[in-house]
């Protein structure tokens, strides 16, 4: 017989919490308590703990924020002036400033 799956439903916390009940157990509260408290999983608490600065997901960026910035004013403008940029025509003006600034291409061929 097919048993019922269950979804598994994700926490909501915010990071304000989550740094907050870091705080509280690095000022001696109990992990158990500070999770009951700040409604963060004890596992995350502990996990942030000992490695604070492993928080981001995901591969570095090719392209910095300014030159990302400048990308989605562009787009935006385009747009408004009645003239939407397509995928493939970002892709290759993306691929021009990587390889104005020396990187390569950014995107796979696949």
């Amino acid at each position: 017989m097919a048993e019922d799956l269950k979804s598994k439903r994700r926490r909501k916390y915010t990071v304000e919490s989550l740094k907050d009940a870091t705080r509280a157990v690095a000022n001696g509260m109990s992990v158990r308590k500070a999770s009951l408290t700040f409604r963060v999983p004890q596992m995350t608490i502990v996990r942030y703990e000992k490695f604070p600065t492993a928080q981001k997901i995901g591969r570095k960026t090719k392209l910095d924020t300014t030159e990302e910035a400048l990308l989605v004013d562009m787009l935006i403008a385009f747009g408004n002036s009645g003239f939407p940029m397509n995928k493939h025509y970002l892709r290759s003006f993306v691929d021009e400033i990587s390889f104005g600034k020396g990187i390569g291409t950014i995107f796979s061929e696949k």
